[in-house]
């Protein structure tokens, strides 16, 4: 049975301490906090990897923000009628707003006011 009028939408996330320089295209994961992942390690089809400390940015850094730009507009070309920015479960959205895991000082650290500027 086809859907009348159904809608879909893109859900875009990042992975936070949790990515790997090996499925990374080599680049280091960010986190607000710099501690790696223990008492697991990363999976690739041929190594096992233990997670590395993420590097805390200075600012939040620029790729990461266009890069979720970007990844919208490609919603939109590719026709999906919206798009949802996952900020739970611990990916990196939800590291910034959570007091626990963002000991940053500064813009995107200490108030509440700090903490969610990055989802806006």
């Amino acid at each position: 049975m086809l859907a009348v009028n159904g809608k879909i939408f893109l859900q875009l996330w990042y992975g936070r301490r949790a990515c790997h320089p090996l499925l990374n295209l080599g680049a280091q994961p960010v986190e607000p906090i710099p501690i790696a992942i223990t008492g697991d390690e990363v999976h690739s089809l041929k190594v096992k990897k233990l997670y590395v400390v993420p590097r805390e940015p200075v600012m939040m850094n620029y790729q990461t923000i266009t890069g979720f730009r970007k990844f919208a507009e490609n919603a939109q070309v590719a026709d999906f009628d919206g798009v949802e920015v996952h900020c739970a479960n611990g990916y990196l959205l939800d590291e910034f707003l959570r007091d626990m895991a963002n000991k940053r000082a500064g813009y995107y650290g200490g108030s509440i006011e700090n903490r969610v500027r990055i989802m806006f």
